[in-house]
């Protein structure tokens, strides 16, 4: 599976050839079609799929003291581009463990910014690039059986 996200990386980003990405990646879906990289591969060729549409974050302190989520939701990471550092929020509607994980658009696990169990409410994490080059890197937000992923572009 990873050497066919990674074909279709290579006809996307080296090639610009996005007509060979899409035929590799309806082989994908057909026999990985509920794999994380299958959901790379979807958000590389610029798909628009429910799953990866985001809100805006709220505003920093917008969120009263003792307010309870009602449902998951990742909010887009703002600012977006950023350098070096952006903010990712998200809603806990119910104790959960939460892992938020930094991949590059090749697929490779670049940071774990969160990987622990959480109580339910409101939080925001901080992504620090610094250390990382221009590019495009996408943040899997998983908790209980809820999974979201934000792209977010990193410009130095």
């Amino acid at each position: 599976m990873a050497a066919l996200y990674d074909e279709i990386a290579y006809y996307v980003e080296i090639k610009n050839d996005f007509d060979s990405g899409k035929k590799l990646l309806a082989r994908m879906d057909a026999v990985y079609p509920k794999e994380e990289l299958t959901l790379l591969a979807h958000i590389l060729l610029g798909d628009d799929v429910e799953l990866f549409k985001r809100e805006r974050a709220p505003d920093e302190g917008s969120f009263p003291e003792r307010e309870i989520p009602t449902k998951f939701k990742l909010y887009a990471a703002t600012p977006n581009p950023f350098n070096p550092t952006t903010t990712i929020s998200y809603d806990l509607p119910v104790d959960s463990h939460v892992r938020l994980i930094v991949y590059d658009i090749l697929g490779h696990e670049i940071k774990r910014l969160m990987d622990e169990f959480k109580e339910q409410g409101k939080y925001s994490v901080l992504f620090d690039g610094s250390k990382l080059s221009s590019g495009i890197y996408l943040i899997i937000f998983e908790a209980d059986h809820f999974t979201r992923v934000a792209k977010v572009m990193l410009i130095k």
